[in-house]
Formats: structure tokens, C-alpha cells, sequence
């Protein structure tokens, strides 16, 4: 290969070089990155050097935003490589790379979420978010992953962002920990010695980039304990539990109290069977309670003593309103399971009929099922008794009209199936926007069985075919 002079004395303009950073920014990380021109080299393109104690908790979105100067290139191929009944809606495919890179918003989802959602508002294109061609890539435009161990050594590379979820068995150096565990560890940790904790602590071997690790209060059978953890997700689960465990320890004269006005009325006995029984019902609202009231992440002394005192007063009365909803859960269920399964008796020699009040029978535990009080948030908690309600008054009418019950039933189905396709479709890469979405489109389908099967119930939100329809296809276009 022959140099020019005129190519051997050019030197890029710093706009041009700031398009391809030495180091990227990820949260508050800040990481290293190496470019090579090496078509079909191993290390073509970027590569971007993560110690293994950051790589977990790093939101695997950011990855497809971090070298500006390959969006161009990025929106160019993924356009491309789109099946044609999508990509001929964006031709010329040059202007809508254009258009794309100056006016689409950048960082804030993955890239095939911010294409979808962009070109569906600013050119009224639909494309899912998974007709994007983000696994055939060429290689050179997805970021290569590099983790190392605490000594700077690479133990891990891969252009597949999941890498970054994987368990490395690597821990801090170990003279250094061991003296930021003598200086920071603590085997017993009460809510009077509640302490204040840093997010992370860091430490390195000369000529490495700094080990984080992440204390944490842990429980310990009965106890807490104040640990340094290597993994920043594995420590924020635990803390959370652990400071749960300590309010509950504050609050032990209280809860104690408490348990006694959480008893299920005896009369309630039968209806509590279908959800393991009264003493399992009651455990679990008091398991609700203390993960809705304690479950924080508090980190000092002061936030501690801050909440006990905001939680103090409501605690009593947050009890005898959870109670209060079971109890009208668990009745209109025991309600929609006699009446059913009354209707069931009677049309047992009628084959159509039977089969539908069979499949409503099974809906309901699937709508409430056993772990309902711990399952759902507290203020969905009360429209279950209007969906099992609903449920009721369908079998009811669909005994006397079942010709206008399939009708309706039809649409219905519809959402049905493309919901159990959605959820079906999750994976540990689904992004939490979308999980979200899916969630407000499962509540939505009921709301809409409501307002067809039992309108006298009424509806908590406008709710109609064609807003289904809108919400599934934004869903369509989140990764």
C-alpha cells in the first residue's frame, strides 16, 4: 500500500476527532476505548475495556450510542438491512439517514426503540423494533466488549451486549480488600447503628484501572451485616432486603400489634381456601405491608431515622386498608366461583356452553391467582374485584345470549393472543419500558372486559379497540 504525502500529513479537526472519543461515558462509569481498521480482524472497530466489577449493572442500551462517529454508518446499514416491505418506505435511504442523525433524539433507549418510535412520529412509518438487523450488523459497528479482572487482565470479549450480564468469577485484589473489608465491614448492624454508606468503594493495582466494589447491609439469618460485594446488582438486592429487615426490627412492638388486626374473620375461612388458606392470606399481607412501607434504599443514618418517623403513623391504618381490599377480593372471588361454577352444573349437557364456563372458571385464578396480595401493587389491588365481578356477569349473560358473548369474545381474543405472544417474546434483554408497556396492556384488555361483558361495573380509563390497538403497536416498537 502506497501513502500519499498529502494522506500522511492529514490531521483530523478536533470536531472530527471528538466523533470518536479515547474514553466513553456510561452513567457515572467512565471507560477506555481502542479503534482498529482491521476489516475482518478481530479486533476491528471499537473495543471498549470494562472491569468486571462495573460490567452488571450498566444499562446495555447506552452500548449502541457510545461512538457518535458510527450513528451514520449504524442507521445506514440497519436501514438497509430491513425487509423490503419495510425499507422501501424509507427511500431514499440516504435522506432518511440524514434526517435521522440531525433530528432523532439520542442515548435515551436502544437504538432500534429510538428508530421505530422516530420514524414512526416524524414519517409515519411503522416498523417494529425487531425488524431491525441489529444481529447481522457488520461486525466493525458493534462495540467489542472487553472485561477485565481486577489485575487489568482481559478474562472476557464479546460484541454481544449480554456478556455484560455474565457472572465473572473475579474478585478485588486481595491485600487491598482485605483491608477495605477490616477498615468497612461489620458483623452486626442495628437500626441504632444504622450507618452512612457510599454507593461504591474503590481500589487498584498500580497501573490498573480502579476495583469497585459495593457495600451493602446483608442479612444474615436474624441479623444484618454491613459487606463490600462485587456486583453492583447483587448489592442493591440485598441492601434493600436487609434494610427491610431492620425497619422491621424498629418496628417490632408495632408489628407485633398489627398482626393481631390483620386476622381474617372466621366467616371468611372458605373463600380464603382457594388462596392457601386464612394463616398464608394473612402472612402475605404482612409481607406486602413491610415490603411497601420498609423495602428502601437507604444509605444514611439520618434518611433512616427520617423515614421510620414519616412511616410511624401510617402503618396501623395501612394495615386496616390492605385488609379491607382483600377481604373484597377474596369475596367477589368466592362470589364468581359459586356462580359459575352454579351455571356449570346446570348446562352440563349442553357441550358449548359447559366448555365456556369451564374457561371462565379457569380465568379466574389466573386473574387473582394464589399469591395475588404480594403479586400486584397496592392500587391495582382494588380493581380485581370489578374484573372478577366482570367475569361473573359474563358467564351469566353468556348463558342467555351466546351468540352476541362470541361476538364480543372475538375481538377480545385478539388482544389475548398477542399479549401471550408478547410475554412469550420476553428475555433478560427486554428493556423495562417495554415490560411496562406490556404490563399496562395486560390491565387495559381487562378494563375492556369490563366495558363489554359488564358496563354497569364501569371503566377507570377510556378504553376502546382502537386504543389497544395504538398501545400494542407502540409495544412493537420497543426492544
Amino acid at each position: 500500500m502506497t501513502f500519499t504525502q498529502e494522506l500522511l500529513n492529514y490531521t483530523p479537526d478536533t470536531a472530527e476527532l471528538n466523533l470518536y472519543p479515547s474514553s466513553i461515558k456510561i452513567g457515572r462509569n467512565e471507560f477506555g476505548c481502542t479503534y482498529r481498521f482491521r476489516p475482518d480482524g478481530e479486533d476491528d472497530g471499537v473495543t471498549i475495556t470494562i472491569p468486571a466489577s462495573r460490567a452488571a449493572a450498566l444499562p446495555v442500551e447506552k452500548l449502541d450510542w457510545l461512538v457518535p462517529g458510527l450513528l451514520r454508518e449504524k442507521v445506514d446499514a440497519l436501514i438497509r438491512g430491513l425487509p423490503k416491505n419495510y425499507r422501501k418506505k424509507l427511500v431514499p435511504v440516504t435522506h432518511t439517514v440524514d434526517l435521522v442523525v440531525a433530528e432523532m433524539s439520542q442515548g435515551k433507549t436502544s437504538l432500534a426503540t429510538s428508530l421505530s418510535q422516530f420514524l414512526h412520529k416524524r414519517l409515519g412509518v411503522d416498523i417494529p423494533a425487531a425488524a431491525w438487523p441489529t444481529v447481522t450488523l457488520p461486525e466493525h459497528l458493534k462495540a467489542k466488549i472487553e472485561i477485565t479482572n481486577a489485575s487489568g487482565k482481559r478474562i472476557a470479549t464479546s460484541r454481544d451486549p449480554a456478556i455484560l450480564q455474565q457472572k465473572n468469577a473475579v474478585g478485588a485484589p486481595g491485600d487491598r480488600l482485605a483491608r477495605l473489608r477490616t477498615a468497612w465491614e461489620q458483623a452486626q448492624i442495628t437500626p441504632q447503628t444504622f450507618p452512612d454508606l457510599p454507593e461504591t468503594l474503590e481500589t487498584a493495582l498500580p497501573g490498573t484501572d480502579p476495583w469497585v466494589v459495593f457495600p451493602a447491609l446483608v442479612s444474615e439469618g436474624e441479623h444484618v451485616a454491613l459487606r463490600l460485594l462485587p456486583d453492583a446488582n447483587q448489592a442493591q438486592a440485598a441492601h434493600l432486603q436487609a434494610v427491610r429487615q431492620l425497619f422491621r426490627d424498629h418496628f417490632s412492638k408495632d408489628l407485633k400489634f398489627l398482626r393481631r388486626k390483620l386476622l381474617l374473620p372466621e366467616y371468611l375461612a372458605p373463600a380464603a381456601r382457594y388462596f392457601g388458606g386464612s394463616r398464608a392470606l394473612e402472612k402475605q399481607i404482612e409481607d406486602k405491608l413491610t415490603k411497601d412501607l420498609f423495602t428502601r434504599n437507604i444509605r444514611t443514618a439520618a434518611a433512616f431515622k427520617d423515614h421510620a418517623e414519616a412511616v410511624s403513623a401510617r402503618i396501623i391504618n395501612c394495615g386496616d386498608e390492605l385488609v379491607a381490599t382483600v377481604k373484597r377480593v377474596i369475596e367477589a372471588y368466592r362470589d364468581a366461583y359459586t356462580a359459575i361454577d352454579e351455571l356449570r352444573i346446570k348446562s352440563f349437557a349442553n357441550g358449548p356452553a359447559a366448555g365456556l364456563l369451564t374457561t371462565l372458571a379457569a380465568e379466574l385464578p389466573k386473574l387473582v391467582p394464589e399469591n395475588f396480595v404480594s403479586l400486584y401493587e397496592p392500587e391495582r389491588l382494588p380493581h380485581l374485584v370489578r374484573y372478577v365481578r366482570a367475569l361473573a356477569i359474563r358467564a351469566q349473560r353468556a348463558m342467555d345470549a351466546p351468540e352476541k358473548d362470541q361476538k364480543k369474545a372475538t375481538q377480545i381474543d385478539r388482544h389475548v393472543s398477542r399479549l401471550r405472544e408478547l410475554l412469550k417474546g420476553f428475555t433478560d434483554a427486554t428493556s423495562g419500558e417495554k415490560r411496562s408497556a406490556v404490563e399496562k396492556y395486560f390491565w387495559l384488555i381487562e378494563e375492556y372486559k369490563v366495558s363489554q361483558y359488564a358496563q354497569e361495573l364501569k371503566t377507570v380509563e377510556k378504553v376502546s379497540p382502537q386504543r389497544l390497538n395504538r398501545l400494542y403497536a407502540d409495544i412493537l416498537r420497543m426492544t
